[in-house]
C-alpha cells in the first residue's frame, strides 16, 4: 500500500513562497529517502490558479479511510525533528503510519546527510558534496517537476526572458537585485506601511557591491529589480538613475497577510492573484540572471538555489554588531535559513558595511517618485515647514496616465456650454468642475481683458477654462499638463509640463486653477518635493510676461498638507507662492479666510489676480 508524506501549508503560519519552498524542498528530500509519495497541501487555491501538479495535489487525490496519521509541527523550530531525522531510519521510524504530515519551513532535510542509516543512498562519501548536489537538483526540479508553471506564467516569463536576451545580445549581463523590507511593513490588511530600516544605506551598500567590488557599471549590466515595498522602487531609481532597470509590475502581496478585509471584492481578489503571480514570477526570473545581489531572504536565495551559474552576494544585518555583513552566495549559505542552525561550517563575512546614517545632502538628493500613502520619514521636515502645518489623510493614486482626447467635437462642446450667457444666467451649475468657478473667472476676464492676449492654462483636464478665455477673445491658449491631451482644435495648442518648465515661454496671462496644489505631492505620478509648488510657482514666474497677469486659484485656508490630495495655503505658506508677485486682488474672497475658514480637508477656491516684481 502507497504511504504518504504530506507538505502542509497553513494560512499565516508557513510564511512567504520563500519559507514554503525551503519546506517543500525538505519535504521531496525526506518523502525520497522514506519511500513515500510526496502531497502538497496548500492553503489557499493560488496555487492552482498558476501551477500545474495534479500529481501531487492534496485536493486532487483520494484517499483509503481509516489510514493511520502522524503530524509534526516544524515551523520556525528545527529542534522537533532535527535529532530524529540525523538518527532515526526514518522508513523503521514511521512505518506504523501511513501518512505523515509536516508543516514546515525551514531546511529539515539537511539533517538526512548526517543519518549513518542512508549512507548507501548518498553519492559521495563526502556528505557536503552529496548535499550540495541533491539540493541544487532539487531546487533547479521545483518549477519544472513539482509546481510546473502555467501557459499563463510561462508567457510572462518568456516575454521577461526575451528582455534579458536583448541585454545581453548587446554585451550586457543581467544582474538581479532582491531588496526584502520585510512582512512586519504590512499590516494584517495587506497595506503597505513605509519601512524604517534605513533603506537609503542599504541601497547604498548593494551599488558599492555592483561598482566597486565587482567592478561592473552601467555600460555592462542592466538590473532586474525584485521588492517587497514600492518605496524601495522611488529610492532605488533615484540612485541607480543611470542603469538600465527592470521590474515585474503587480501589486505587492505578503502571501502570508493576505487583506482579510472585502476579501469578496473583485478588486481584491485580482490584487491579491496578482500579487502571488508576482513573487513567483520574481522568484524565477532571479534565478535566471547572470549575478544576484540579495537581501537575507528565502525567496532570494531559492532564487540562488535554482539558478544554473549565477554568482553574487547576500547583504544581511547583523544586530549584535549593528552592522551589514556580505556573503559570498554558496550553495552552503544560501541552503540555510538561519546561519547558526547550519550544519556545516559557518562562512565568514566576506565584506562589512558599518551602520552609518547618510548625510543630509545624500538624503535631499534622493528622488521618491509618487504616489506613496506616507510621508518618507526624511522629508517631513521640509513638507509641513519643521512641523508647522498640520497633516490631514486623504490618500489618492491617479498616477496611471489615462489617454485624453479632445477632438474638435469634445472642445466645441466646450465652447457652446462656456459662453457668457450661460455662465451669467448659472445655466451650468452642476456642470463646471468647482462650484461658481466660471463665474470668477469670467469676473477676471472682464476685469483683466484677454482680447488678443496669449493664455496659458497650467493643469487641466478637460477644457473649460481653455472655453471661457476662448470666448473672451483671447488670441491662442495653450495648456500645459503632465498627462498631455491629444488636440486638434486651432484655437488650443497643448504642451507637457517639462516642456513649459524647461522652455523659454512668455504668455501675456497664466491660469492655475486648481492645479499648483498637487505640485511635488505625487499624487499624479510625479516625483515627491516638498517645495514642488513653489518651484512651480517660480516657472510660471519665469514664462509670465514682465506686464503679464497671474489668476491663481487653490485651496485656501487654514494650512494643512492633505497628503497626498493637496495642499491648503493660509497665513504660513500663502505668503511663500507669492514672494515673487504683488497681489492685485482678490476674486471671491479675501485674505480674511485666513482666519474665517475652520479646519477642513476640502476648502474654497477663490481667484487671487498677481503681477510680477521686478527683481533685483
Amino acid at each position: 500500500m502507497t504511504k504518504f508524506l504530506i507538505i502542509e501549508f497553513k494560512k499565516k503560519l508557513s510564511g512567504g513562497l520563500g519559507d514554503r519552498i525551503v519546506g517543500l524542498v525538505s519535504a521531496i528530500q525526506i518523502a525520497n529517502i522514506t519511500n513515500r509519495k510526496l502531497v502538497i497541501k496548500w492553503d489557499t487555491s493560488d496555487l492552482e490558479n498558476n501551477f500545474n501538479f495534479d500529481n501531487y495535489n492534496f485536493k486532487k487525490l483520494s484517499f483509503e479511510k481509516f489510514l493511520t496519521v502522524t503530524s509534526i509541527n516544524c515551523i520556525d523550530n528545527q529542534n522537533i525533528m532535527k535529532n530524529i531525522i540525523r538518527k532515526e531510519d526514518l522508513i523503521d521510524y514511521w512505518k506504523q503510519y501511513d501518512i505523515v504530515v509536516i508543516t514546515c519551513n525551514c531546511n529539515l532535510g539537511q539533517y538526512l546527510y548526517q543519518n549513518p542509516n542512508f549512507k548507501d543512498r548518498l553519492i559521495s562519501d563526502d556528505n557536503f558534496i552529496s548535499y550540495s548536489k541533491d539540493i541544487r537538483t532539487i531546487y533547479q526540479d521545483i518549477y519544472k517537476k513539482y509546481l510546473k508553471s502555467n501557459s499563463k506564467i510561462e508567457e510572462k516569463i518568456n516575454n521577461f526572458l526575451i528582455k534579458f536576451n536583448n541585454f545581453r545580445s548587446n554585451g550586457k549581463k543581467v544582474v538581479g537585485i532582491q531588496i526584502r523590507t520585510g512582512d512586519k511593513y504590512f499590516d494584517n490588511n495587506g497595506v503597505e506601511i513605509v519601512p524604517n530600516n534605513n533603506l537609503e544605506n542599504i541601497i547604498s551598500y548593494f551599488r558599492d557591491l555592483l561598482e566597486e567590488k565587482m567592478k561592473l557599471n552601467s555600460n555592462q549590466v542592466a538590473i532586474f529589480l525584485c521588492y517587497d515595498n514600492t518605496i524601495v522602487e522611488n529610492i532605488f531609481k533615484s540612485m541607480f538613475d543611470n542603469y538600465n532597470i527592470l521590474f515585474y509590475s503587480a501589486p505587492i502581496i505578503h502571501i502570508d497577510k493576505y487583506s482579510t478585509n472585502n476579501k469578496n471584492s473583485i478588486n481584491n481578489r485580482n490584487n491579491i492573484e496578482n500579487g502571488f503571480e508576482k513573487v513567483i514570477i520574481d522568484q524565477i526570473l532571479l534565478s535566471r540572471t547572470d549575478y544576484l545581489l540579495i537581501s537575507n531572504s528565502n525567496l532570494a536565495r531559492c532564487a540562488y538555489l535554482m539558478s544554473e551559474n549565477t554568482e553574487g552576494y547576500c547583504l544581511r544585518y547583523n544586530k549584535n554588531n549593528d552592522q551589514y555583513e556580505v556573503y559570498e552566495l554558496t550553495t552552503e549559505y544560501a541552503s540555510s535559513k538561519q546561519m547558526n542552525i547550519n550544519i556545516w561550517d559557518n562562512p565568514s563575512p566576506k565584506y562589512i558595511y558599518g551602520n552609518k546614517k547618510l548625510s543630509s545632502l545624500e538624503i535631499k538628493n534622493i528622488q521618491y517618485q509618487g504616489p506613496i500613502k506616507d510621508i518618507p520619514s526624511e522629508l517631513l521636515d521640509a513638507y509641513t515647514l519643521n512641523g508647522q502645518i498640520p497633516i490631514a489623510d486623504w490618500y489618492i493614486d491617479e498616477s496611471k496616465p489615462k489617454y485624453v482626447d479632445w477632438n474638435k467635437q469634445y472642445v466645441n462642446e466646450f465652447l457652446d456650454l462656456y459662453n457668457l450667457n450661460n455662465v451669467i444666467n448659472n445655466k451650468i451649475q452642476g456642470k463646471e468642475p468647482y462650484p461658481n468657478a466660471s463665474k470668477l473667472h469670467c469676473v477676471a476676464f472682464n476685469k483683466y481683458p484677454l482680447s488678443s492676449k496669449s493664455v496659458a492654462v497650467i493643469g487641466s483636464l478637460t477644457p473649460w477654462i481653455e472655453s471661457l478665455a476662448i470666448n473672451h477673445n483671447a488670441k491662442s491658449v495653450t495648456t500645459v499638463e503632465y498627462n498631455v491631451p491629444k488636440c486638434d482644435h486651432h484655437m488650443i495648442n497643448t504642451m507637457s509640463y517639462n516642456e513649459f518648465e524647461k522652455g523659454n515661454y512668455k504668455f501675456d496671462v497664466i491660469i492655475s486653477y486648481s492645479s499648483i496644489e498637487h505640485s511635488g505631492l505625487g499624487r499624479y505620478g510625479d516625483p515627491l518635493d516638498p517645495e514642488g509648488d513653489i518651484k512651480a510657482m517660480n516657472t510660471i514666474y519665469k514664462s509670465l510676461d514682465d506686464n503679464g497677469v497671474l489668476l491663481w486659484g487653490s485651496p485656501v485656508g487654514q494650512d494643512c498638507l492633505t497628503w497626498n490630495a493637496h495642499r491648503i495655503y493660509g497665513k504660513i505658506r500663502f505668503p511663500l507662492l507669492f514672494k515673487k508677485f504683488e497681489i492685485l486682488e482678490w476674486i471671491g474672497c479675501d485674505e480674511t479666510i485666513f482666519d474665517k475658514a475652520g479646519f477642513n480637508v476640502s476648502c474654497y477656491q477663490p481667484l487671487v489676480v498677481a503681477k510680477k516684481i521686478e527683481l533685483i
